[in-house]
């Protein structure tokens, strides 16, 4: 289904169903796309689910006496077994905004976020 220059809308008083059985499924738009159930909800139902381009809350308040040495070796540049830990720390805690934004935090943080990512 393609509308070139005009909207394209697909609608059933029942259901609608889009599947491939061979290959993927790709869905994407210029602004924003809209996933929404009225009355029900909205699974992801995979092995595996990626969400990219999340923005990582940095910790402002609750520091660890650890954390505190940890940023201090950072900024002084003392510490190449500080930085290389942080690149290979790949585990991250999903947070949630009041809007249902959602973004990341460290895991030894909290899941607080300022004005710039909610």
């Amino acid at each position: 289904l393609e509308s070139a220059t005009r909207s394209l809308k697909i609608s059933a008083p029942q259901r609608v169903v889009i599947e491939s059985w061979a290959n993927e499924i790709s869905a994407s738009c210029l602004t924003d796309l809209k996933l929404q159930s009225v009355h029900g909800a909205i699974r992801l139902d995979a092995k595996s689910v990626y969400i990219k381009g999340l923005k990582t809350a940095i910790p402002v308040q609750g520091h660890s006496s650890r954390e505190q040495q940890q940023q201090q070796q950072q900024h002084s540049g003392r510490s190449s077994s500080v930085h290389q830990s942080q690149k290979e720390t790949t585990i991250y805690q999903l947070c949630a905004c009041a809007s249902g934004k959602l973004f990341l935090a460290r895991p030894d943080g909290s899941c607080q976020a300022d004005k710039s990512i909610c």
